[in-house]
């Protein structure tokens, strides 16, 4: 019997792109105070200096504070810090600030100060474009991942039930307590819950993403896969036992006769999961309107 191999070629066109990359710097402030000490107010400008040359697109700042004193006061106290990080831009970067948020306190009262410490910032994410010439002047490894699609990020309320849209089409539907961190279900409304999610839906996408499925060991087409991280207080998170996402997934009109149901095992060795063909499920196209009008 003659083996055939498929071998999956990436062409590379060697001429100039711009790629959109990000950077995210940290500045830290004193107990109730809403200007940088001399410290950090150093290292602010030296940063600048650093990224004095890049093409920068968009620019957004965030601001926090302990969890000392009450939430009205945090809030006001984090608003103040964000516009005395935005004063200190210089002019060309002030029209670029496109997104600007006081999120007032995080972390909880009588915190070691060690971590309280962490929690008195200001994030800067400066978002900018950089012309590459691939195949030229960068190793495989960079090239990969500028070519690898972007992460997708989302706060949301573990509270509270939410759907979230993703910029592919994907549909996700989070139930209220759906998230827990050491066996603890996550009960606190006034902290973010971070989602980081990959959406994946094209073949390409799935092997700059890593991301395949496979049953048996033998490589099976998905119509879509999604790889979902979530993190509280800066901490892993993971989903309670017994409670499940809701995912659709976009698809061309009556697409779903040429696929098959499959159900995951996880093995507990190599947290690899492995799909077992599923025959008794009916798979049917859906709309976004077909599920709200079923009251799911």
């Amino acid at each position: 019997m003659r083996k055939s191999i498929t071998l999956w070629l990436f062409g590379i066109l060697i001429s100039t792109q711009t790629l959109s990359q990000q950077i995210t710097k940290n500045f830290y402030f004193e107990k109730g105070v809403s200007r940088l000490n001399d410290g950090e107010k150093t290292k602010l400008n030296n940063w600048l200096d650093s990224i004095a040359q890049l093409n920068v697109s968009n620019i957004t700042i965030n601001s926090y504070c302990d969890a000392d004193g009450s939430k009205s006061y945090n809030l006001n106290l984090a608003e103040k810090r964000n516009l005395a990080i935005r004063n200190l831009l210089p002019d060309q970067y002030q029209s670029l600030v496109n997104q600007s948020k006081s999120f007032g306190e995080i972390g909880t009262e009588n915190e070691d100060e060690s971590i309280m410490k962490g929690n008195r910032k200001t994030e800067i994410i400066l978002n900018f474009l950089k012309a590459t010439t691939p195949g030229v002047n960068q190793d495989l490894s960079s090239l990969w991942q500028e070519l690898k699609p972007r992460s997708q990020s989302f706060c949301i309320d573990p509270t509270g039930d939410t759907i979230l849209i993703l910029k592919g089409g994907s549909i996700i539907r989070i139930e209220r307590f759906s998230f827990q961190q050491n066996d603890s279900v996550i009960t606190e409304s006034n902290e973010c819950l971070f989602l980081s999610i990959d959406e994946v839906l094209s073949k390409k996408d799935s092997y700059l993403n890593s991301l395949t499925t496979q049953s048996n060991k033998l490589t099976i087409e998905s119509a879509g896969m999604l790889n979902i991280e979530a993190e509280f207080k800066n901490e892993k998170a993971t989903l309670v036992k017994d409670k499940e996402l809701l995912v659709m997934l976009p698809s061309q009109k009556n697409s779903v006769g040429n696929f098959q149901m499959f159900n995951g095992e996880r093995n507990i060795h190599n947290n690899q999961m492995n799909w077992l063909a599923d025959n008794s499920p009916e798979l049917q196209n859906i709309s976004l309107n077909d599920y709200f009008a079923c009251g799911g």
